[in-house]
């Protein structure tokens, strides 16, 4: 409980609430009027009483008085938009409508710099809940500022799902409210570059909500309303729900087949229109092949590089019998785990020179019967020339295999088949002391990965040391 002391006369004319109970308690009399009184007995205050159902509220009452006075708000309560909130929750509660504008007139002047994900996920789960934002014009525009705010925090679903650091935007992603990740989803501005990607991050989404033990009901309940949003055509065989993948919780099942067997067939229009129809009712998504803008930060190459002091190293450990591994950082491309691996091994005596694709799932428990499912890969791997000439290129159609265990690993031919014994016989490759070698991918699970030139050019991933 919060005690605090006013003037009959300000509850009076600020709040419809406060004027009736002022008003009642008179008319009882005086042997009839909550008060409190002095020690001495000689004095007696009136005591009005407001129930909050939120307890967080009563931090409110204080801000509330200084409004009913008509003084400033402090400068810690005025550029926050939580605050200002439950401020306004609390005015509207006592029908104090001076307060309730000074409260909307505060919250429609914070810039959308200022918003924080913190007040953004308060504001858009505050106004889920309740009619706050159908009240007033100015929390309509807060409403679309926290929108706004929120695309350019998570718009990018490349970004946010590479970004695994600890409070990094993925983690950050997984602590969204629901009514936020619907925004997200249903967004025009969500950029990726693919639909998988989309697809992976609602499920690490539901895995942190089932992580933080809420209610199994609730959460098949907003899955169900996150996934009409996402473009069935637009996915991959392996990312399709009830192609190869159970993916339980796309929901509604039974209307889901509508969607794969008009993927299936290249359903027309006019049969489209039909499944859409309320007899039927399958989400308009779930036949959409607009696809949505194309992620900044979207990548399709996976870089190894090697000092030559690494070569000379590894030539010696392969020698000794012991493979030797230069791995790319592991990267996120339509919506796979992919990663680049170069090898020395020693094979019938001699040392030679291969490499792998290793491609991982978008998310758990993905594998079929067997634990593995297909995948095809088609990628250019090639390494920088030592004298500008042409890089000497490999193109390779791969099947690689998803597995919940070590993942998959598509071999392909060793560009240096022949024995490597020192640093000299891969000299047509090593350039200012480094060997650079990248895998170019074209095709993943039937998906073209392609950029624009412009937008490959600005969003080449830095490369990293081999390790």
């Amino acid at each position: 409980a919060v005690v605090i002391e006013a003037h009959s006369l300000q509850l009076l004319a600020a709040s419809k609430v406060f004027e009736k109970q002022l008003l009642d308690h008179a008319e009882l009399g005086a042997d009839h009027q909550l008060c409190l009184y002095s020690k001495d007995g000689r004095s007696k205050r009136r005591v009005v009483l407001v129930g909050v159902e939120d307890a967080a509220l009563l931090d409110a009452a204080e801000p509330l008085m200084r409004l009913v006075y008509s003084q400033p708000l402090p400068a810690d309560i005025s550029t926050q938009p939580e605050k200002l909130l439950q401020i306004y929750q609390l005015a509207d509660q006592v029908e104090a409508t001076g307060c309730m504008s000074a409260c909307t007139a505060a919250l429609a002047a914070v810039p959308i710099e200022n918003l924080q994900p913190s007040h953004i996920n308060f504001v858009l789960q505050l106004f889920h809940d309740t009619q706050l934002a159908s009240t007033s014009g100015d929390l309509q525009r807060l409403q679309a500022n926290c929108e706004a705010r929120l695309m350019q925090s998570y718009g990018d679903a490349c970004k946010v799902i590479k970004d695994q650091s600890a409070g990094g935007l993925r983690q950050q992603f997984g602590s969204l409210p629901f009514p936020a990740l619907l925004h997200w989803v249903k967004s025009e501005q969500l950029a990726t570059d693919s639909e998988n990607t989309i697809m992976a991050l609602l499920h690490y989404w539901r895995g942190r909500q089932v992580h933080n033990s809420r209610s199994s009901a609730a959460i098949a309940a907003q899955m169900e309303q996150l996934a009409a949003h996402v473009r069935v055509p637009l996915l991959s065989p392996l990312f399709s729900p009830g192609e190869f993948l159970p993916v339980p919780w796309f929901q509604p099942r039974t209307k889901l087949h509508h969607a794969l067997l008009a993927k299936a067939h290249q359903a027309r229009e006019f049969d489209v229109e039909r499944l859409q129809r309320s007899d039927i009712g399958c989400p308009p998504a779930w036949f959409s092949k607009q696809p949505r803008p194309r992620s900044p930060t979207a990548v399709s190459e996976l870089c190894v590089e090697v000092t030559e002091a690494q070569i000379k190293q590894g030539i010696e450990s392969a020698k000794a019998g012991k493979t030797v591994w230069w791995d790319s950082p592991v990267n996120f491309i339509m919506g796979f785990e992919v990663g680049f691996s170069l090898q020395l091994v020693l094979r019938n005596g001699a040392v030679a020179l291969g490499g792998f694709l290793k491609v991982l799932g978008g998310w758990s428990g993905n594998e079929s019967e067997d634990g593995h499912l297909p995948v095809y890969v088609l990628a250019d791997i090639s390494f920088a020339a030592a004298q500008g000439g042409a890089a000497q290129a490999h193109i390779k159609s791969l099947q690689t295999f998803l597995g919940k265990q070590s993942g998959s690993r598509g071999f392909w031919d060793h560009p240096k088949p022949a024995p490597i014994n020192a640093a000299s016989d891969l000299a047509p490759w090593i350039k200012a002391g480094k060997m650079t070698a990248a895998a170019v991918l074209r095709q993943i699970d039937g998906l073209d990965v392609s950029q624009p030139a412009a937008a490959a050019a600005a969003a080449a991933p830095a490369r990293a040391p081999a390790r």
